[in-house]
């Protein structure tokens, strides 16, 4: 299992620096970023602290729509729950839930928005589920870098596959979604991400046995209609 982190339009260089310095001490070592160049200033690399590898193979992209073919898992970031989404893990409790359903994901990008104002609920809808931070006091808001370094810390604990088991058939959560999508399609609700988008919830939160069978349903559903 792949974790790498994306920050979206991050605008402090030393915030970026410190996020690259805190992934590498957990054992992360690919860092995305969406809309920003701040890792090309000074301030990021001294920040970094010996993790200048981490800045010289940061990958650019323009949204986070170009991620979702390359990740089983999009995971947003916020500070607080939000009602447009209903899939809401605590910090503390997204590695249980990963590891529950760990055959699904074979790579995962753990997101965070800018230090203005967070992610937007476009980027949140765009995501398969939302994790924040509990917090003893609302204000004043965790800074980029501590948020990455808690989250960092967090998914740590995951243990890595034994080389016995990497050779798996995996159906991973792309499959998943790809079926969903085919559908949709054939049964002309494409037109209702809304709809979509709640199957897509409640699928993240089964584990793998329970996704298994209702992939079955699904293929069973597209043999009788084609």
């Amino acid at each position: 299992m792949k974790i790498d982190f994306v920050l979206i339009q991050a605008a402090e260089p030393a915030n970026v620096g410190s996020a690259a310095r805190a992934i590498k001490t957990m054992g992360f070592d690919k860092l995305i970023v969406i809309k920003s160049e701040a890792h090309t200033h000074k301030d990021a690399r001294i920040l970094a602290h010996g993790s200048n590898d981490i800045l010289q193979n940061i990958e650019e992209y323009n949204s986070i729509d170009e991620l979702k073919n390359k990740y089983d898992l999009l995971i947003a970031t916020s500070s607080r729950e939000r009602s447009i989404r209903e899939n809401f893990i605590p910090s503390h409790e997204l590695t249980e839930f990963i590891r529950k359903r760990e055959e699904k994901f074979e790579n995962i990008a753990i997101i965070f928005g800018g230090e203005e104002s967070g992610l937007s609920n476009e980027d949140l809808l765009k995501c398969d589920i939302v994790s924040y931070i509990h917090l003893a006091d609302k204000y004043p808001s965790l800074n980029l870098s501590q948020a990455v370094m808690i989250y960092a810390y967090e998914l740590s604990h995951i243990e890595k596959k034994e080389e016995k088991n990497r050779n798996k058939e995996i159906i991973s959560q792309k499959h998943y979604r790809k079926k969903i999508e085919t559908l949709f399609n054939e049964i002309n609700l494409s037109s209702m991400p809304a709809l979509k988008s709640k199957a897509f919830d409640m699928l993240i939160k089964q584990d793998v046995e329970n996704s298994k069978i209702v992939m079955s349903l699904i293929n069973q559903i597209l043999k009788k209609i084609r």
